[in-house]
């Protein structure tokens, strides 16, 4: 079991903490767990040769295994693998280590060693606002101060700082309130999961939340905006037709980027674009302008990924793609290509910069190219697999290659009838798609356009059907051509 922890552990080591770690052995005291480290380097990052036996010969000289020997030792590598991730934690998190020296200091009642380490935490206090932590590292802050006051008898000054940690801690309370609430309507409406907690239901029923914002809103309470803006993240989904709630929570948002940190700017941009989704989605209208707009923003405000460390995700640069190609932004997407495909992760990179410009080459009606560009593209990759599938399909049909349309049809109808990797709705939408794609190859190929309107008007009242407009313009543009 030692070997299988200790083989989890390191394989979920970066390069460099794998190589800090080695450093980081060197310089204890004693050999065993640095020469282990040695003998397995080699392996990272898989360590597909763990063999116990042929790894005990080496760090000891040849000497006959002993199983219980090099049981401890596992163990032992363990506990300072653990360690080594604690302490470089740590390092990266120096509010976290200045609370725990802070802790020492309080335990060991060093009032002036606290208040130093204080005044050095007021300094690395969060100040941009993130709604998984909330005010957590502040109320942390005000316990630590309210300790000192206590130490030094100020009783005032303890009662300051305590009206503080409850000011904190209510703040963060409304406002996971406010996001549990959200979650709950996306449960409901979106999965059809009822949330049935009596506790949040009963603070949803007596609390008046309107009433309590209109009076932080009178008095010009500063933490006014930021209620606000959470509670209108619930409510524009809660009250769905009422546009003007999404209008006022995209204005305070944009207004007041500033409040928020890079991971929260990044989810509330997100929070903008659900609710144009759904809103398409529900009410059959068209909000795509408006996600495109708040992607442009999202893009112009570097909030597209959740930290500067981060890779974008490939399901926003694809949703991005999709949604400029549907709108008719090709020059736009050629320069979202230039200046964003380098953000994804870089096994990526070339197969989605591939796959955008084979959909940029078939929009600009250069249909070969576009098919020599899909050749270049990493199968794979699950994600791609529907969209090479349709746009080969689509290219099939505009280059008249109708038995390779054909046979890709079987193909696609077999992968959907196997795969556990789409949705059931998805799999309508594509199984309609190749339905009526069926249809529209039979009446380019034989000549036959005779029930190409009884059709098309079947297709227009169908509203599960993957590239609709695609197959709408083509059987229109059979029925007026013959």
């Amino acid at each position: 079991m030692e070997n299988v922890k200790l083989i989890r552990l390191l394989k979920s080591f970066s390069e460099d903490e794998f190589r800090r770690f080695g450093n980081y052995l060197r310089s204890l005291p004693g050999t065993r767990t640095f020469k282990l480290y040695k003998a397995i380097k080699s392996q990272y990052p898989e360590f597909r040769k763990f063999d116990k036996t042929k790894l005990y010969g080496k760090i000891y000289n040849g000497r006959k295994y002993n199983d219980k020997t090099m049981k401890n030792l596992m163990s032992e590598m363990i506990t300072l693998t653990e360690e080594f991730l604690i302490s470089d934690y740590l390092n990266r998190n120096r509010f976290e280590k200045l609370f725990i020296k802070a802790e020492v200091y309080r335990e060991k009642n060093l009032p002036d060693s606290l208040n130093s380490v204080t005044e050095k935490l007021s300094k690395e206090a969060d100040t941009k606002f993130n709604s998984v932590t909330c005010y957590e590292n502040q109320e942390k802050l005000m316990k630590l101060k309210a300790h000192y006051e206590n130490f030094k008898n100020n009783f005032e000054g303890f009662l300051r700082q305590k009206t503080k940690i409850y000011e904190y801690s209510f703040l963060s309370f409304l406002i996971k309130l406010f996001r549990r609430m959200r979650e709950e309507v996306i449960m409901e409406s979106g999965y059809n999961i009822k949330a049935d907690n009596v506790l949040i239901n009963a603070l949803k029923q007596n609390i008046q939340i309107l009433n309590l914002l209109e009076t932080l809103r009178e008095t010009k309470n500063k933490d006014y905006t930021l209620l606000k803006i959470y509670y209108l993240t619930y409510a524009c989904l809660a009250d769905f037709e009422n546009e003007e709630l999404f209008k006022e929570l995209k204005t305070l948002v944009t207004e007041n980027f500033s409040l928020f940190d890079e991971t929260e700017r990044y989810y509330l941009f997100n929070d903008l674009i659900s609710y144009c989704v759904e809103k398409s989605r529900r009410e059959q209208s068209d909000y795509s302008r408006e996600e495109f707009e708040i992607y442009k923003l999202m893009l112009e405000k570097d909030s597209f990924r959740s930290g500067s460390d981060e890779k974008m995700s490939v399901i926003l640069y694809r949703n991005i793609m999709l949604l400029a190609l549907s709108l008719g932004e090709i020059r736009w997407l050629k320069e979202f290509s230039e200046n964003y495909t380098k953000y994804l992760s870089d096994e990526l990179q070339d197969s989605m910069k591939n796959l955008l410009t084979a959909h940029v080459l078939f929009e600009e009606k250069k249909y070969s190219e576009a098919l020599d560009v899909i050749k270049k593209i990493n199968y794979d990759i699950f994600l791609y697999k529907l969209d090479i599938k349709n746009l080969l399909l689509k290219i099939f049909y505009e280059l008249k290659m109708f038995e390779q349309a054909y046979s890709l049809t079987d193909a696609f109808s077999h992968f959907l009838a196997n795969t556990n990797e789409v949705s059931d709705a998805m799999k309508i939408k594509h199984r309609n798609f190749i339905k009526y794609y069926r249809k529209l190859l039979n009446s380019a190929s034989r000549y036959d356009y005779t029930e190409n309107e009884f059709i098309l008007k079947q297709l227009n009242s169908d509203q599960s059907v993957s590239n609709k407009k695609w197959l709408t313009d083509k059987f229109y543009r059979q029925i007026t051509e013959h």
